[in-house]
């Protein structure tokens, strides 16, 4: 008994240990890939002539399902209709109605064939032709952001038929998507004169959304032969009306607005009074300075040639008693440039302060002169005069500044790194063949760090302060001469402003000034 009560134990325990090395079971690795057509799975073949059937069967390696299939296929010319119906792993497309005689057709799948698991889905063509050959001419060509002139992959590109209105009512004649590395190609096209419109489709319904990045040819393309353009797409998002997308109050006297479009020329009014701006921090986001007189609410009015927006705004109490709180012009670390005075900016307006409750110290407990003056209705600035001491502090005592708001400051230090010129390197930049309207860029990564004409820059510019790091360089042609890039307008026909991109970066040593010639890629 003894001996069988062992064999069981020890069957138990292997059983145990068996199933503890098996662990859990996964789905397996992620099927990312489309379904594909089999090996001769197209009946009748794709580029058959002298077509006359009604159905067209195409056979996949794997099982299929479809996706909105009255909106994602499409025949081109579109003389027929054309519907589809699946059976495990086939596709089967009926077509309705006649073909014309000598003709070449293409049925364009824009993601109606999907996988069952995943969700992959992709662009088929299928072409025959009712007569005895087949259209053979090809267009290619490239896409690319037009402010970055990056390939954009995914963007689909259509032929329309020459005409006022047809690239934005209909759908194109002859199309395709771009790969990864912004290329595409479109086949099987009739010798004539097109429209090229290059779009996101996010909603694949072949025809362009205001919401879609756009790009266009301004002149018909003659195909004609196999042709390949040189010259890219360049894609930008549409110019939409300005709408106000965010408003936050921060307390106790500021609105920070964030629109949709351009804030540059809107105009703003609080209970019907207007208000000008108090910062602005990018083309579509400013900051606005208000007396709110301890309302719970407010109405707010934004208002541009394009549109105008009303917000009811709701002031939480904590927010409209809160203290003031700051912000600096400081770089990163509390850094402050050499020659450059330090600007300390308030959320509430200031009624007065008394200098003797303000301290520059140094070494924790000396004290350094300074010169303060209040530059707007909430913002202070500081000169100080002790370049050569490296570690500061702006001590902003108790009661030292009176707030509209009747609440005095509470208390509040500011550290402050100054750095000596010799920190820093300088360039002296000169350029070759661009015009006068250029507007040329120093970056530092991706931020832009100095700005110039190309009329200011005469034979050479010293730009001095400069961090040390690697710099790249570019120009805006800037036509319109608004000091910044503009986005093109497809209902004016005005393409994206150009931006010029130089080979030659150069890398900033301190103390070191550099000299570069500016000369453009090619």
């Amino acid at each position: 008994m003894g001996h069988w009560m062992y064999k069981i134990t020890v069957c138990l325990l292997l059983l145990l240990s068996s199933c503890a090395q098996v662990g859990t079971i996964s789905g397996g690795a992620t099927d990312d890939t489309a379904p594909r057509i089999r090996e001769k799975g197209m009946n009748p073949p794709n580029g058959s002539t002298r077509f006359q059937s009604k159905t067209i069967t195409i056979a996949f390696d794997e099982y299929i399902k479809l996706n909105s299939p009255t909106e994602t296929i499409t025949l081109v010319p579109s003389d027929a209709k054309v519907t589809a119906t699946v059976r495990k792993k086939t596709l089967t497309l009926n077509i309705e109605g006649d073909l014309k005689p000598e003709t070449t057709y293409a049925i364009y799948l824009n993601g109606t064939v999907q996988d069952i698991t995943e969700s992959n889905d992709s662009l088929i063509q299928y072409v025959f032709s009712t007569g005895t050959f087949i259209d053979t001419l090809q267009y290619s060509g490239f896409v690319a952001d037009a402010f970055t002139y990056k390939p954009v992959k995914d963007v689909f590109v259509g032929l329309y038929a020459p005409g006022n209105d047809s690239t934005l009512s209909k759908k194109p004649l002859y199309f395709g998507k771009t790969d990864i590395s912004g290329k595409f190609t479109l086949n099987y096209i009739k010798p004539g004169e097109y429209k090229v419109l290059a779009f996101e489709d996010k909603n694949r319904d072949m025809l362009l959304q205001k919401t879609e990045r756009v790009g266009f040819k301004d002149e018909l393309v003659k195909v004609d032969s196999a042709f390949t353009d040189s010259i890219p797409l360049r894609i930008f998002s549409q110019s939409l009306k300005s709408r106000v997308r965010s408003n936050v109050f921060q307390g106790p006297g500021l609105i920070n607005i964030g629109a949709v479009g351009t804030l540059d020329s809107a105009r703003f009014f609080v209970d019907g009074e207007e208000i000008t701006v108090n910062k602005r921090f990018k083309r579509d986001s400013v900051s606005l300075l208000v007396d709110h007189g301890q309302k719970s609410q407010l109405q707010l009015v934004v208002r541009t040639a394009d549109f105008q927006d009303t917000i009811l705004m709701r002031l939480g109490e904590k927010e409209r008693i809160k203290s003031p709180s700051y912000e600096t012009n400081l770089e990163s670390g509390g850094v402050l440039l050499p020659k450059q005075k330090l600007r300390i900016r308030f959320s509430d307006k200031i009624i007065s302060f008394d200098t003797s409750l303000i301290q520059l110290i140094y070494s924790d407990t000396l004290k350094l002169k300074y010169g303060l003056q209040q530059i707007n209705e909430n913002t202070l600035e500081v000169t100080i005069d002790s370049a050569d001491i490296k570690e500061l502090k702006f001590n902003i005592l108790k009661n030292s500044i009176k707030f509209r708001r009747g609440e005095s400051f509470v208390s509040s230090t500011i550290n402050i790194s100054q750095k000596a010129e010799r920190d820093f390197g300088s360039i002296l930049l000169a350029t070759e063949n661009l015009p006068e309207y250029a507007l040329i860029e120093i970056l530092l990564g991706n931020n832009v760090v100095y700005s110039i004409k190309q009329r200011n820059l005469g034979k050479n510019k010293l730009i001095e302060l400069l961090e040390t790091g690697s710099y790249t360089f570019r120009a805006i042609l800037d036509v319109n001469e608004n000091g910044k890039w503009d986005d093109g307008n497809l209902a004016k026909r005005q393409q994206p402003e150009e931006i010029l991109f130089f080979t030659n970066g150069l890398k900033v040593r301190p103390n070191w000034e550099m000299e570069v010639t500016l000369v453009p890629e090619k």
